[in-house]
């Protein structure tokens, strides 16, 4: 499921302005990293980070909360190359975003022989 988030973004990494960026058609991430149960997430607040000036690609870092065990978590999105930023405004296409990574990344338990 897609949906829009609106982030917090400072134009060309100046921390003294800051601007506000509505990302559209984001895939939500759907198993939370902590429970592993597929739920809708809360949405709690996010940031876009990227700088034409310097060539940092967009990336957004989106807090989320799992209503399921009640814990925090942050998935990393990097933004398609057909998306930019320009003017303080981020021109956009419909093309959905996918999440690359979950913070915390999934807990995998360490298997041992009887050995």
């Amino acid at each position: 499921m897609t949906k829009n988030y609106k982030l917090h973004y400072h134009p060309n990494l100046n921390l003294e302005k800051e601007t506000t960026i509505e990302l559209k058609s984001v895939e939500e991430v759907r198993i939370c990293p902590h429970c592993g149960i597929a739920t809708s997430p809360t949405f709690i607040d996010g940031y876009l980070i990227g700088d034409n000036n310097s060539y940092i690609p967009p990336t957004a870092y989106i807090i989320f909360h799992c209503p399921s065990c009640s814990k925090l978590y942050i998935a990393k999105y990097y933004i398609p190359h057909n998306y930019y930023i320009t003017n303080d405004m981020m021109p956009y296409d419909f093309t959905p975003i996918f999440p690359s990574c979950t913070y915390p990344g999934k807990h995998i338990l360490p298997e041992f022989t009887e050995i």
